[in-house]
């Protein structure tokens, strides 16, 4: 009889290596934990870039800055000290430090860091009101005013700053000009509704004791964007992006297999009914079918060429494919079409950024801004563009408008 031939194969091992991430890759994981507030995550992917890259700067900055945000500033300050140690010349770190120092009311250390970062960037706004905030704390009254003169002469947008300013008014009797103040505060910043609750609280107060206000600069009723009277007990304002159009629904897979097989339906009676390829398609990008989500985006577009967001949708899909060119195309027909389409400039940017095309992204990040400047994931995007350009102070600048308009950071604390 004859012996059966052996299996010479060798048997796989299940001690294989696993692929080791990059240090952006966890970098990126941690500015997307940001954005989804979570701090605890964010700071464990900040960690994990630091292990594999022990000199990684924003790496030390933005852990200082997430452990700054759970109160946890002993530990900040030493992120700060490491990201110091590395690049001295970081104006933001020095800031930020100082900010930290600040909330342990070690107002000397604060200003000391502060010090340092105006001499290395004397037109840092930031540092000049964070200056303002320990001299005042301190009750060196005319410092903390002078800084904060200062600030708002660099950045007369500096909702911030107009808010201490007028704190600090407020506490010296300058009525008038503290309510002239918050209201600049809220001109900057809409969404600041401390300012909003502190001039209220003002204008009650003196109501009482003087039963009208003569005469009082500034008192005027000021609208949201939308032209909508807004009063301190509102929301916050928030400008969603395309893919949170489905956000009411329920986040599950039986929800959109429901909107599948009911646009199914439809299909089936009406051929040529856009809507339902259209919510048929965003029903399947969501569930990440990208390939079936292009087919119905392919027919809205030929039933309707000039369909703006099944352009959108279409180049988000693709993107997603990692298609970046073809997603790019969909996105310059979009905004073609609708000129002021921050959507396309954004989806654009994130392409371009894929791509490496780092420089030509952020002139699609501004163009977003500048049409919609209340979207987060714009800022985000725009400052890890300027990281690729090692431009550190840009992208500080926008992580920290990220943070304040994600309430992470608050300016007013």
């Amino acid at each position: 009889m004859a012996k059966k031939p052996k299996n010479k194969r060798k048997k796989r091992s299940n001690n294989r290596r696993k692929p080791t991430r990059s240090p952006k890759f966890y970098f990126d994981q941690a500015v997307e934990n940001f954005r989804q507030h979570e701090i605890p995550g964010a700071i464990k992917n900040f960690t994990n870039a630091i292990l594999l890259k022990p000199d990684y700067v924003e790496a030390y900055y933005y852990r200082g800055i997430s452990k700054s945000i759970l109160s946890e500033y002993d530990d900040a300050i030493v992120d700060y000290d490491a990201a110091i140690r590395l690049n001295p010349d970081y104006v933001q770190v020095h800031t930020m430090r100082g900010m930290a120092l600040r909330c342990m009311d070690d107002f000397e250390a604060a200003i000391i860091s502060c010090n340092t970062a105006i001499n290395i960037n004397p037109e840092y706004s930031e540092a000049y009101c964070i200056r303002g905030m320990a001299y005042h704390g301190l009750e060196q009254y005319g410092k903390a005013m002078d800084d904060y003169n200062e600030a708002i002469r660099l950045a007369p947008d500096r909702s911030d700053a107009f808010f201490y300013r007028a704190n600090l008014k407020e506490e010296h009797e300058e009525y008038e000009d503290a309510l002239a103040d918050y209201e600049q505060a809220i001109r900057a910043d809409p969404n600041n509704f401390v300012a909003r609750d502190r001039r209220q609280m003002l204008l009650e107060w003196l109501m009482e004791e003087e039963e009208e206000i003569p005469n009082l600069p500034g008192v005027i009723g000021l609208t949201s964007p939308e032209g909508q009277s807004m009063s301190p007990d509102d929301t916050e304002i928030h400008v969603p992006r395309m893919a949170d159009f489905f956000d009411d629904f329920d986040e599950d897979i039986e929800v959109y297999e429901t909107i599948i097989k009911a646009a199914d339906d439809v299909i089936v009676r009406n051929p040529k009914n856009i809507d339902a390829y259209y919510n048929r398609g965003i029903a399947k990008y969501n569930l990440n079918y990208f390939e079936e989500a292009i087919d119905d985006f392919d027919v809205v577009i030929s039933l309707q060429s000039d369909h703006v967001d099944a352009y959108n949708y279409r180049g988000m899909s693709k993107d997603n494919l990692e298609l970046h060119e073809e997603a790019i195309k969909d996105y310059d027909e979009a905004i073609r079409l609708q000129p002021d389409c921050d959507e396309a400039y954004y989806c654009r940017a994130m392409a371009k950024y894929n791509l490496g095309l780092i420089e030509e992204s952020i002139v699609d990040f501004n163009e977003a801004i500048r049409i919609q400047p209340d979207v987060v994931d714009t800022y985000i995007g725009r400052s890890l563009a300027y990281m690729q350009l090692d431009k550190t102070e840009e992208s500080a600048e926008d992580m920290e408008k990220t943070m304040q308009m994600m309430g992470l950071l608050k300016e007013n604390d």
